[in-house]
């Protein structure tokens, strides 16, 4: 018998035909093998006999293998589609030394080093040239981090207080330096003031009693730019904020109401009126704007997608599609009238069902993603590091991002 584990959730969109989601665990060793949604969908798991995770298959049928040392690090994790593989080496602490993503084409090694003494992470660096190096204090907090390269470097540094808070924080890009020196309110970790050398700086005020903002001011010099008021209901959730900006000829205030489950179901933005209706689960199933109406129609029920969504101030409708996991793959377009349609929108996703790349398919436009992959230990955690976008098959755009 399970000892412990989810096994059955149910979610009540509809009062009357609760959706399913189910969990299955192997008898002997209470690993999870399963994970089956509402409409029979879901990935599965398998194991080596020491219990580490060997392979999940989603239900696409896209699966990743994983590979351990002797000493139960994970080494390798391979897919069955072009995601890059990830190959990962140790030093005798088990502290990650180096990785490697790979493609056919594309090589991704990021090398780590660590103090001998202290055993602290010293630097990450990318490919022998993008290198993020970090320093720190006697009492081990990170006291500042240098990246990039020759006149491209950013360098920062802080320093702490003696309650280990940031006291200031100095960047340098190049020629330029901007430093920030932080205060806080007695006795607590709340951030009272920040200001800058350059002359910008901004104060945050809080109710007596409980660690709510009620205020906000913005300025540069001795000239406030713009303030902000708040006011927050007995449950702690926002109902009021009044802007005040030195383009405003007299303040704007927004008000907000909540449903019983705290969802936002009501504001009024200046001089436009925003409302919302929820399902029982949260599900938005309409909202209206200055009285113009969208409904976010045919609800999944078993998944919680929508299928369609309505507006009467667009000259069309959209549908959805996914795939077997959830990954929304088109979205198609049509007349009031539903008298033509067209794909607006395509979308492919990677092992990780991290996005790829997107296809407008009305103007041509393609982008596409390229991710990393962020250890130690086999905490999986994706950050886009490249964008390209193409135009009439030509790169028109390229972003590149470096952590």
């Amino acid at each position: 018998m399970l000892r412990h584990g989810i096994i059955l959730m149910q979610t009540f969109a509809d009062p009357n035909d609760p959706a399913e989601t189910q969990w299955f665990y192997d008898e002997p060793t209470e690993l999870l093998t399963n994970k089956v949604y509402d409409d029979g969908n879901g990935p599965s798991y398998a194991y080596y006999p020491d219990g580490r995770l060997h392979t999940r298959t989603w239900a696409r049928g896209v699966t990743s293998t994983n590979q351990y040392s002797v000493f139960g690090e994970l080494i390798s994790t391979t897919y069955s589609d072009d995601t890059p593989t990830v190959t990962r080496q140790y030093n005798r602490l088990g502290q990650p030394t180096k990785t490697i993503q790979a493609t056919a084409t594309d090589q991704r090694i990021t090398t780590y080093e660590y103090d001998t003494n202290t055993f602290a992470l010293l630097s990450e660096s990318i490919n022998g040239t993008n290198t993020i190096s970090y320093t720190y204090n006697s009492r081990g907090q990170q006291t500042g981090y240098s990246s990039g390269y020759a006149e491209h470097q950013l360098r920062i540094s802080l320093e702490t207080d003696d309650y280990g808070r940031i006291s200031a924080l100095s960047a340098i890009f190049g020629t330029e330096t901007n430093t920030f020196h932080y205060n806080y309110l007695y006795g607590s970790a709340m951030v009272s003031s920040i200001t800058n050398n350059l002359g910008f700086g901004i104060s945050k005020y809080y109710e007596d009693y409980r660690n709510l903002i009620i205020g906000v001011s913005n300025y540069f010099d001795e000239d406030c730019i713009s303030s902000f008021v708040y006011k927050n209901d007995a449950l702690g959730r926002r109902s009021q904020r009044v802007d005040n900006n030195i383009d405003y000829s007299v303040a704007i205030t927004n008000s907000f109401d909540y449903n019983n489950y705290s969802e936002l179901a009501e504001a009024t933005m200046n001089t436009n009126d925003y409302n919302f209706t929820m399902d029982d689960i949260g599900d938005r199933t309409e909202h209206l704007i200055n009285d113009i109406d969208a409904r976010y129609e045919n609800i999944d029920d078993s998944n919680n997608r929508y299928s369609d969504t309505y507006s009467t101030n667009l000259v069309y409708n959209q549908h959805y599609d996914f795939d077997l996991d959830g990954n929304m793959t088109t979205i198609t377009q049509y007349d009031l009238d539903d008298a033509n349609s067209w794909i607006a929108w395509q979308y492919t996703w990677n092992a990780e069902n991290r996005m790829v790349s997107a296809t407008n398919c009305v103007d041509g436009t393609y982008v596409t993603y390229k991710y990393d992959y962020l250890l130690p230990t086999t905490l999986k955690l994706h950050r886009t590091i490249g964008l390209k976008v193409y135009g009439k098959g030509l790169i028109s755009t390229l972003w590149s991002y470096f952590y």
